[in-house]
This record gives structure tokens, sequence and C-alpha cells, in this order.
């Protein structure tokens, strides 16, 4: 009888961390793709429905529902928009530690690492703009659809305050992500 002597061959830990992101990266984007045209899908869902009910139940362009179906369908789309950057900056970071952890420097590692917490921090404020953009229109299609349901009335002037009061917050609140965006800037650059 006569034995085979087998012979293994180790893979190199360079090698196999390198097959191993190139594989997550690769998942990671089909993930992200197929997230994406669900989004999409249920974006289109949404503004078949919205066209449904409206067929279903004719509305006057100056009826107050008008404003808010329209608003509806148009904070859907911008929602979608919102998670479409979130999961770009998903697919960006795992990109950006993917080559961080092919490359054994530290300091081109650190330097990845901060570049990567400017881009979090910077997308994170764009994206936070994009939700209090949304709360402006959503409130101005609420406040224009009362004010037309019932013009003159204390209603109408209790929904102008209320506006007012969201418009005064929603500028801080923008005021304050700037200041903060350029803070991080300069903290950084430090």
């Amino acid at each position: 009888m006569s034995s085979t002597a087998k012979t293994t061959t180790a893979i190199p830990a360079a090698d196999l961390a390198g097959a191993a992101t190139s594989l997550f990266g690769n998942g990671l984007a089909q993930m992200v793709e197929m997230q994406k045209m669900m989004i999409d899908l249920t974006v289109k869902q949404s503004a078949d429905a919205l066209e449904a009910l409206k067929g279903t139940f004719p509305v006057k362009s100056q009826a107050p529902c008008a404003g808010v179906l329209e608003a509806a369908g148009q904070t859907m789309k911008e929602c979608a928009a919102i998670q479409k950057k979130v999961l770009d900056l998903v697919q960006e970071q795992s990109a950006a530690i993917a080559e961080a952890v092919k490359v054994p420097d530290l300091s081109k590692n650190m330097s990845t690492a901060v570049t990567m917490l400017q881009q979090t921090a910077g997308h994170t404020i764009g994206v936070q703009k994009s939700a209090l953009s949304i709360a402006s229109q959503q409130s101005n299609a609420v406040g224009d659809a009362v004010r037309r349901q019932f013009p003159n009335t204390a209603a109408a002037l209790v929904v102008e305050s209320v506006q007012r009061g969201m418009d005064i917050l929603l500028e801080n609140q923008t005021e304050f992500l700037n200041m903060a965006a350029k803070q991080m800037k300069q903290t950084v650059n430090s």
C-alpha cells in the first residue's frame, strides 16, 4: 500500500484578509443596491397608492387635504433620498475600513480614520438638514391646508403662530448644524 503524503500550503494572512475584505465589499455593494431597489419600489407603491386614493376620492385642488396628499408624496420621495444617502455612506465607510485593514501603516490608518470622521460628520449634518427641510415643508403644507379650510378664523391665527414658531425652530436648528460643521472642520484641521 502506498501512502500519499498530503501537503497543505498556508495562505498568507495578507491574501486571506484581502480576499475576505473583497468578498465583504462585494456583498455589501449588492446589499446596498438591493436596498435601494426596495426603496424605489416602496416610493413607487406609495405614489401609486396616493394616485389611487385621489382617483377614488376626487379632491379639488383648493381642498385642505389636497396639499397634505401632495406633501405626503413628496415626503416619501425625500425620505427615500435620505435613506439612499445613508446607504451610500455605509458603503463608503466600509470601503475605507477595508482599505485601512489592508495597509498596516498606523499613520495612514489614522489619516483614513480622520477622513472618515469628517465625511461621517458632513453626511450626518447633511441628512439632518434634509430632515429639517422635510419638516418645514410638512409644516407649511399643513398650515396652508388649515388656512384654506378655515380662513380668517382663530384656527388660522393659531396655525400661523405655530408655523412661525416652527420656522424659527427650524432656522435655529439649521444654524446650529452649520456652526457644528464649522467647528468640526476647525477641530480636524487643527
